[in-house]
């Protein structure tokens, strides 16, 4: 079904318990199509470019993403899959032209702690444009990476991105769920919202217009 791995580190970062993997990019055979014609399903697709599920290696299934009619395919991740034993992998994915943003995330077995990212890459040529985790922790000695997992992700044909994410700590000392809306720009990571009453998926982006919904109301921010 692929064909002609190219490179050598691996993309996902992340291995979930299963073998380490070598390929940072496939191209698939008959003419190097995206998606190749032997993928698995479209999970999200735009004019120029397309987010798939396809096999390969050890036997799993893996996401990919691909830009142009004849572009190479780079491998994301794992899907997400989370059970009492812990998980992770990719999810919540989001184009912007030729921008692929997506969480990548690790939890352990039996906990809530865990390392919680949001990813951009280029899908034109595979490169890596931000990995940020979804907020800076209150207690710092704390383990893991970021406040918890996104709920929402926007990104921009520039590589800009914005999420809004469920800050676990202070879900717990507020007794309720807490929210804050990030962004990762041009002018570098901003904390732009937080609060108990910020609809967690209300983000979106129209141009470089940011907006979500806190206390009932639209609020905005310039992404640059």
């Amino acid at each position: 079904m692929m064909a002609a791995l190219i490179g050598a580190a691996s993309v996902s970062g992340l291995a979930y318990g299963r073998p380490p993997k070598r390929h940072a990019m496939i191209t698939a055979t008959a003419g190097r199509l995206c998606p190749p014609r032997r993928h698995g399903r479209v999970l999200k697709k735009d004019r120029k470019a397309v987010v798939y599920e396809a096999e390969f290696g050890y036997g799993s299934t893996d996401i990919f993403g691909c830009a142009g009619a004849r572009g190479a395919s780079y491998v994301l991740g794992p899907p997400a899959e989370f059970s009492s034993q812990g998980g992770g992998g990719v999810q919540r994915v989001t184009l912007g032209g030729a921008m692929v943003a997506y969480e990548n995330s690790s939890v352990g077995r039996g906990s809530g702690a865990g390392d919680f990212l949001v990813v951009v890459r280029n899908l034109a040529n595979g490169r890596l444009v931000h990995k940020e985790p979804t907020g800076t922790r209150r207690r710092p000695q704390s383990e893991g990476i970021g406040v918890g997992p996104p709920t929402a992700i926007v990104v921009a044909s520039n590589g800009s991105v914005a999420w809004i994410a469920e800050n676990r700590e202070a879900t717990y000392e507020a007794g309720n769920l807490y929210f804050e809306v990030h962004a990762r720009d041009r002018s570098g990571s901003r904390l732009l919202a937080a609060g108990t009453d910020l609809s967690p998926k209300s983000l979106r982006l129209v141009g470089n217009t940011l907006s979500w919904t806190q206390g009932g109301a639209r609020r905005q921010a310039l992404l640059r």
